[in-house]
């Protein structure tokens, strides 16, 4: 993996970035004190597998849908969507930290 898309993704999951991305780590910290992350290859599928089945899936799609509703007017739509997007959230910090 490249490093500077390495950063990119690093930045997005691990609240040690101050950049204003995530507060949460998604679940990195237990991962590697859990020991199924051991080194950069590791970290690597880990930080891809988020963004595919994770963020790809959930969060992006709830940003389109968001769109849509505020574009539309539909408040149902949108409320719909939050709610879809927290039962996703299998972790109570998960969920917290999303909303």
């Amino acid at each position: 993996m490249e490093t500077l898309a390495l950063l990119h993704g690093l930045r997005f999951i691990d609240s040690v970035f101050p950049s204003g991305g995530y507060a949460f780590s998604s679940g990195l910290e237990a991962a590697v004190q859990g020991e199924q992350i051991h080194n950069a290859e590791d970290l690597s599928r880990y930080v891809e597998d988020l963004f595919a089945r994770g963020v790809g899936r959930c969060e992006a799609v709830a940003v389109g849908l968001g769109h849509d509703a505020a574009v539309s007017g539909e408040l149902q739509l949108a409320l719909g969507t939050d709610r879809e997007l927290d039962n996703m959230k299998l972790s109570r910090d998960a969920r917290m930290a999303s909303r």
